[in-house]
């Protein structure tokens, strides 16, 4: 429910979820239970500095349970996501431009181990803690629709800077993690990403093409330039469309 006064808007929410999971082994006849019940609160907060431009503000709790059969070790996932940026939008005119900084704070960073990421045979699909981790960064998105009489362009950019950090040491059977130590950084999070679209639009038919560029990552969690990334790549979409009836 969004409280307003003077320029300001005010939006406070809270959600509850209910977990409950159970597991049966069909090997060794064991069955497990568990039940997780959590309160996730969050609030937003909008500025109205004219009637085009806001700043936003908001924090949201986050959280992910446990999956069936785990051990006891494994915790849920809980974290705080802050978010602050300023955002123009004409939406009669098509035109958006948002800039957002983000912040995710995770207490506890829920892992799972996959055949995909190395690990032992024995310990597929385990979850482990991952430990206390940040992740923060900015993300920038521009539209514009230019308009042609019957046929509009629609272009669309965005790009997302991203980075991490382990806030404390631990080891796990996960390759990808292995020996953590304070300060290193997330393995698979891109720190670059971007994208670039091109539309035309008729009232009967239209198309889109884009350009996303995905930065390299880290193959394993660490620091500097040690251990090894994946490469960076461009991929391109094109669709079309026709109004038939």
């Amino acid at each position: 429910y969004g409280l307003t006064f003077w320029k300001f808007t005010v939006t406070p929410g809270v959600r509850a979820e209910l977990v409950r999971t159970s597991r049966e082994d069909d090997l060794t006849t064991l069955s497990t239970n568990s039940f997780d019940a959590t309160v996730l609160p969050g609030v937003g907060l909008t500025y109205a500095v004219r009637r085009d431009l806001d700043l936003v503000a908001g924090v949201h709790r986050g959280y992910s349970p446990v999956g069936p059969g785990q051990e006891d070790r494994a915790d849920p996932e809980t974290s705080i996501a802050y978010e602050l940026g300023a955002r123009y939008q004409r939406p009669r005119r098509g035109r958006l431009l948002e800039v957002m900084g983000f912040v995710n704070d995770y207490s506890n960073l829920l892992g799972q181990c996959a055949f995909s990421t190395g690990c032992d045979a024995m310990r597929l699909d385990e979850q482990y803690n991952g430990g206390q981790v940040v992740v923060f960064g900015v993300e920038a998105v521009g539209t514009l629709r230019i308009d042609f009489g019957d046929v509009e362009v629609p272009l669309r950019a965005t790009y997302t800077y991203t980075d991490s950090r382990f806030r404390d040491a631990f080891e796990v059977a996960d390759p990808t993690l292995g020996e953590v130590v304070r300060g290193d950084r997330l393995p698979y999070i891109p720190m670059h990403q971007a994208q670039l679209q091109l539309g035309v639009e008729h009232e009967r038919a239209g198309g889109t093409l884009s350009a996303t560029y995905v930065g390299e990552m880290r193959e394993q969690a660490g620091q500097g330039d040690d251990g090894e990334r994946t490469e960076r790549y461009v991929g391109l979409d094109a669709n079309v469309w026709v109004r038939v009836h």
